[in-house]
């Protein structure tokens, strides 16, 4: 029986855009941090994500092939500000800070807006929640759904920046699970993507897998087989969630 619903941050729990006006609006962001810590950068905003985002993007491609996250210290020197000579004690000092900034404004974010009623509904249900998520920043995940007001519904986070694995590795479902006390066979995933959600769930062996379209899946899926199974249901709206759990107890 299910008793864990599990989800993914970004591009499920919430609606994600990225644009050049999302990546400028970092680029001016992140420089003025620099600056406001005494390590101003010599460059536009322009020239800032045009050097970070290629190193944001060689980042992501290594992650993704090696299933491992690097600490934001490490993103930050080995990959997005690569041979670009700066103090390291500072630069590990504003890392994690800099990296929050960045994953809040390089891609704007809104809470989905029938994630609340969702949560409402699995809690009065009696359903547990967690949530597993990809993300370069230590902090990020914790600060949103603080600000979302929706902190209080989970009672185990899982971050690839924390645990230093990504989805579809099934460590951090594993993790998840240990700290939940929960069965696979007990727990479904909700996500966006086939290449990280549905794979990593299959792989940690989850009872059932729902995936939400977002702004995010087919990017993140553009190089997937097209054999490539799918996941168990294929939702619009977040709210069907409630009701394909209930279906399962019939």
């Amino acid at each position: 029986m299910i008793s864990a619903v599990l989800f993914d941050m970004g591009g499920t729990l919430e609606e994600v855009v990225h644009s050049r006006d999302t990546e400028l609006d970092c680029g001016t962001k992140v420089l003025a941090y620099f600056k406001k810590q005494g390590m101003e950068l010599d460059m536009s905003p322009e020239e800032f994500i045009e050097i970070t985002g290629r190193g944001h993007r060689e980042y992501r491609e290594w992650a993704d092939k090696s299933l491992r996250e690097l600490m934001p210290y490490e993103v930050w020197l080995e990959w997005k500000l690569k041979g670009i000579k700066l103090d390291q004690d500072k630069l590990r000092a504003i890392s994690e800070r800099i990296s929050h900034i960045w994953d809040i404004t390089y891609y704007k974010r809104n809470l989905r807006a029938d994630a609340k009623e969702l949560l409402d509904l699995l809690r009065a249900g009696g359903y547990r929640m967690g949530i597993i998520s990809n993300t370069p920043s230590l902090t990020q995940v914790f600060r949103v759904l603080d600000d979302y007001g929706i902190k209080d519904y989970f009672e185990a986070v899982t971050l690839s920046s924390i645990s230093g694995y990504k989805k579809p590795s099934r460590m951090l479902f594993d993790i998840t699970l240990a700290d939940m006390n929960v069965g696979p066979e007990e727990a479904i995933y909700v996500g966006d993507t086939i290449s990280r959600d549905v794979m990593g769930s299959r792989n940690a062996g989850l009872a059932m897998c729902i995936r939400i379209n977002s702004a995010l899946t087919e990017r993140s899926d553009c190089n997937l087989e097209s054999r490539a199974a799918d996941a168990d249901y294929v939702i619009k709206n977040l709210i069907e969630v409630y009701s394909i759990i209930e279906r399962q107890k019939k």
